[in-house]
């Protein structure tokens, strides 16, 4: 919206970032909270070596740290800076810290969503993601 010069609405429910300082050069680093996200491949994806089992689904991000879990319990955690391929599993050593991510992502995962494909009908906008319903 920023881009475009188009005000948003106040209603509206954002749960993104304004990049454009980021694009424009204004800054070189977008300051945010803890982002997460799932992806149900985590088995047969990063490292060439076995995967600590059960496979992680869900991910939390919070600046340096990256904890993988399942169901919402920690499985491995990196300090994605020191340990860019993340190698070094740290989940034992900062227990506070998975703690607290785990927290969080509880409270994301318990958020409502609107599955994949599927039309809003609370959406102005009542087309599905492909814009054929």
């Amino acid at each position: 919206c920023a881009a475009g010069g188009v005000p948003v609405p106040e209603d509206a429910k954002i749960d993104g970032v304004d990049l454009l300082p980021l694009l424009t050069g204004e800054t070189h680093q977008i300051e945010r909270g803890t982002v997460f996200w799932q992806l149900d491949l985590y088995r047969r994806l990063q490292r060439h070596d076995e995967k600590p089992k059960p496979y992680a689904t869900e991910v939390a991000r919070r600046g340096q740290w990256k904890m993988l879990a399942r169901d919402g319990v920690p499985v491995e955690l990196f300090n994605i800076e020191s340990d860019k391929e993340e190698k070094v599993n740290l989940v034992d050593q900062e227990p506070e810290l998975a703690k607290s991510l785990s927290a969080e992502l509880a409270r994301w995962l318990a958020e409502p969503r609107q599955p994949f494909g599927q039309i809003d009908p609370h959406s102005p906008n009542k087309a599905g993601v492909d814009g054929n319903h």
